[in-house]
């Protein structure tokens, strides 16, 4: 079924880019639906950096869970340069366990950089959005408020 939610194109002029974590195969390598959810915000990434040339900083939220020899992020983070990422536009948050410490410790990452007020677009999948873990982590418990976040962009 799809919904009215997937037809939400966030414009191109975003601060921050969030790339919501998924476990990792083997411990240590990007799931084929993980790098689909990394791939789509890279590409708007790089469609916002052809058309408006406003520069963004990617963030990859995940942690380590127990049968993985890095944090997700960081396989995150690793990936995306692989493919083209500047490593210079990429930040890895890696304490994470859940998608409300997600959205609570990226949101520490952007508080201590320059912006003020900025816009941020999360990237994820259906199973987010359906579950509602992305509307109630980006609500207060979060820190983040209706206005100041930014949509989610699924892959």
């Amino acid at each position: 079924m799809l919904t009215i939610y997937q037809f939400n194109w966030p414009r191109l002029r975003q601060d921050y880019i969030i790339v919501l974590g998924a476990g990792l195969l083997d411990g240590n390598r990007v799931s084929p639906l993980l790098g689909q959810r990394i791939m789509r915000g890279l590409r708007f990434y790089q469609k916002q950096q052809r058309k408006t040339q406003h520069p963004a900083i990617m963030i990859f939220s995940g942690g380590q869970g127990g049968d993985e020899t890095v944090p997700e992020g960081q396989a995150m983070l690793d990936y995306a340069i692989a493919h083209g990422l500047p490593a210079s536009a990429g930040w890895a948050e890696t304490k994470s366990k859940t998608t409300l410490e997600n959205m609570q410790f990226s949101k520490h990452l952007i508080d201590q950089g320059p912006i003020k007020q900025p816009r941020t677009i999360f990237v994820t999948n259906n199973y987010h959005t359906a579950s509602g873990d992305v509307c109630q982590a980006s609500g207060a418990q979060s820190g983040w408020h209706r206005r100041a976040h930014g949509p989610v962009l699924l892959a």
